[in-house]
């Protein structure tokens, strides 16, 4: 019963881990329709293509120039990069990356998002207000790029608006989350579809005229490009198009190689969905292959088990496997147990002395002839006489016992 109660946790965990649904949308590792898994295994099973997922955050991260970095279904929000974060992106991109931003649909009421868009913006200026005025006289500029604490308290935003980062705001459409989002005269000479779905209410305004709108829903840019340096940064609110249940049911090729470019890696930030990498014992074990140790250890501890249940012995020898498990010596006396005492605790050098002394002790002389005590007195100064490499306690032992032996012990008694 045991055994079939694991074996079903075994089989939902891994049904759950299959679907992937314990991952946020968007998640690289979701396998369901919400997931972006099947983008990610295409990229890496593509000949010439690697993909990998990072849990680390960006200004951890090694070895990433020269390639496309996923942001997938990112939650709106004014704020979503830290200061010092975009401008390690920034330099990413400048330096000949291409940053790709994906953002989550949008669709709740339009007055409910605007008001919480509203109140962090009105928050925000509050913040900026205050700062101007506790700041110092020289009225330092960059006072506000500090993550310090004003006189009220507060810790300062460490945070820059999305619209100062990459110059863009979002605005939520009056539309219908299932509007088509109609590509623009900019994506004309790159064989992008001429519609693509939306399932989103969330558009873009551009604040920055560098950028390019390639999709627009009711003149509102959906999808945006935007060159910084050597590299380009793209922006979209269609991260349907991406999803596994666009890659089965309505796949747009042309777009999903366009957001890829021209790249041979692609990597995929899971750290933005609040997956952190942590080094733990089982990391370490698979860092270092020893998923055998594990597998022997477990065989060892079943045969354990298997032992401790089943007797490894025939049925007639069970009372003497029994007794050894006990801890019963069989086959030993009294006597074997005092010779092992004697062994451990008394030199043998010293052993006829201690004899002696105890006979003596426990008997004495009484009833003895002088013939016999004095052959006792004189086997054992011998003993003591001799050099240490030459005594011979046994020698010594078997002459006291015949002296005792063949000798009467006590008095007669008339």
């Amino acid at each position: 019963m045991a055994g079939v109660f694991l074996a079903g946790v075994y089989s939902i965990f891994q049904l759950r881990f299959q679907r992937g649904d314990i991952y946020p949308p968007y998640s690289t590792y979701r396998a369901d329709p919400l997931g972006c898994k099947a983008l990610y295994e295409s990229l890496d099973t593509y000949e010439g293509m690697r993909a990998r997922r990072v849990l680390e955050p960006f200004d951890e991260l090694d070895d990433i120039e020269g390639s496309v970095f996923f942001n997938l279904g990112v939650v709106a929000s004014p704020y979503l990069w830290e200061r010092d974060v975009v401008a390690d992106i920034r330099q990413f991109i400048h330096h000949g990356g291409r940053f790709v931003i994906t953002f989550a649909p949008v669709t709740g009421t339009l007055n409910a998002w605007v008001h919480e868009y509203e109140e962090e913006a009105d928050e925000d200026k509050d913040g900026d207000e205050n700062e101007d005025k506790d700041g110092d006289e020289d009225g330092d500029k960059d006072a506000d790029k500090d993550a310090g604490e004003n006189k009220n308290g507060k810790v300062r935003n460490r945070f820059m608006k999305q619209s100062l980062a990459w110059g863009v705001t979002n605005v939520v459409l009056d539309a219908d989350a299932g509007a088509v989002a109609m590509r623009t005269t900019a994506g004309d000479d790159l064989e992008l579809p001429d519609s693509i779905p939306s399932r989103t209410r969330l558009a873009f305004g551009v604040v920055d005229e560098d950028w390019k709108a390639l999709y627009t829903i009711d003149d509102h840019p959906v999808i945006l490009e935007r060159r910084i340096g050597d590299g380009t940064v793209v922006i979209s609110s269609l991260s349907y198009v991406i999803s596994n249940e666009a890659m089965k049911n309505d796949r747009h090729t042309h777009l999903l190689a366009w957001m890829v470019g021209r790249y041979d890696s692609a990597i995929f930030n899971e750290y933005i969905h609040g997956m952190i990498h942590r080094t733990g014992v089982a990391a370490l074990a698979r860092q270092y292959h020893l998923e055998p140790l594990f597998a022997g250890l477990l065989v060892l501890a079943a045969l354990f088990i298997w032992r401790s249940v089943c007797p490894l012995v025939p049925p007639g020898a069970r009372g003497v496997a029994d007794s050894t498990r006990l801890g019963i010596a069989t086959g030993r006396g009294s006597g074997s147990a005092l010779v092992n005492l004697l062994r451990r605790n008394i030199p043998r050098q010293k052993v006829l002395a201690v004899c002696y002394q105890e006979w003596k002790r426990t008997r004495g002389h009484a009833g003895m002839s002088e013939h016999v005590r004095a052959g006792i007195a004189d086997a054992i100064h011998e003993e003591r006489a001799a050099p240490v490499g030459k005594r011979n306690p046994a020698r010594a032992y078997n002459r006291l016992h015949k002296l005792l032996s063949d000798k009467p012990t006590r008095k007669e008694t008339s």
